[in-house]
């Protein structure tokens, strides 16, 4: 009997620990993401009409580094969104802005998940490269 009296506060101790660690890896996760948005918010102004080719460029990075750390959903948008903005793209104004919010809705809905993004359906092949034109 004794040995259930230190057995279960101890793997409740043990269980407690793990959910607390696994509740601030989230959470660091989920600022690290939120950083990256921000800045993703931030950069794409460089798509308005007279924006420095910087802001495109620091965009297109963004969008590089969004393999690491984003949903498929979020990479998709991204791609729809440049794919739009691109120099030759016939999208009309009305169309940019509606895979614009398509793209900052993917990014809040990743954001707020309530899970971590752990896998992926994207491929190598989906992974693409744009200059800032």
């Amino acid at each position: 009997m004794d040995w259930i009296g230190f057995t279960l506060p101890l793997a409740a101790a043990v269980i407690a620990w793990g959910a607390n660690e696994w509740r601030k890896s989230a959470l660091s996760e989920r600022e690290r993401r939120e950083e990256r948005y921000r800045r993703i918010l931030e950069s794409s102004r460089g798509f308005q009409e007279g924006a420095p080719d910087s802001q495109k460029t620091e965009f297109l990075q963004e969008v590089d580094l969004c393999w690491l750390y984003c949903g498929d959903d979020v990479i998709k948008a991204m791609y729809a969104f440049l794919d739009s903005v691109t120099t030759g793209s016939n999208s009309t104004a009305t169309q940019r802005d509606e895979t614009f919010k398509r793209l900052v809705l993917a990014m809040r809905n990743d954001l707020w998940s309530v899970w971590p993004v752990r896998t992926t359906k994207l491929t190598a092949a989906d992974f693409r490269m744009f200059k800032p034109s």
